[in-house]
């Protein structure tokens, strides 16, 4: 299902059409709005070089089972090159990311922890006349585990994996 998104000038997400449409029949404890917010990239507010690395760290906290499931996401962003076209210049970005899930709830002699780790990449790409944003794609994938343990030792685990893939583009 297509959604509608709009973006202030940085690419911070203003609003969203079609959420209800999207999620009249399914429960959810997860804002659409919430996810496109945090896990879209946000432009800088001054010109960069071809080349130059910016570095960004974000913290997402997802409820699950009373546990605050933490992603946290480290993006490296690297402007890679600008293209003339026929709206104007647009610069290539490339994005790498690595990422780490944490998060747990004592559960009395037990403690119940999210853990695991991953990685991925992908691309924005932006007019490079005013910053108008033309597309992005990102993927990224985490192995993780839902441990329980009893002092320190694990006892049970169920094994998860976390797929995010992100993609957008501008609409004329």
């Amino acid at each position: 299902m297509a959604l509608l998104a709009s973006f202030d000038p940085r690419g911070s997400v203003r609003e969203i059409h079609n959420l209800k449409a999207f999620n009249r029949d399914k429960i959810m404890n997860v804002s659409l709005a919430q996810i496109l917010h945090d896990y879209f990239p946000v432009l800088l507010d001054r010109p960069v070089s071809i080349g130059e690395i910016l570095m960004d760290n974000k913290r997402i906290n997802i409820p699950f089972q009373e546990i605050d499931l933490e992603v946290l996401i480290e993006t490296k962003y690297a402007l890679q090159n600008v293209f003339p076209s026929a709206e104007g210049d647009v610069a290539v970005i490339s994005l790498d990311y690595e990422v780490k899930l944490a998060g747990s709830k004592n559960l009395g002699e037990w403690i119940g922890s999210f853990e695991g780790k991953g990685s991925g990449g992908g691309l924005l790409t932006f007019s490079s006349r005013g910053g108008c944003f033309q597309g992005f794609k990102a993927d990224y994938q985490t192995e993780a585990a839902l441990v329980i343990k009893n002092m320190g030792e694990a006892t049970i685990g169920w094994p998860f994996h976390l797929s995010v893939f992100t993609s957008a583009v501008k609409m004329n």
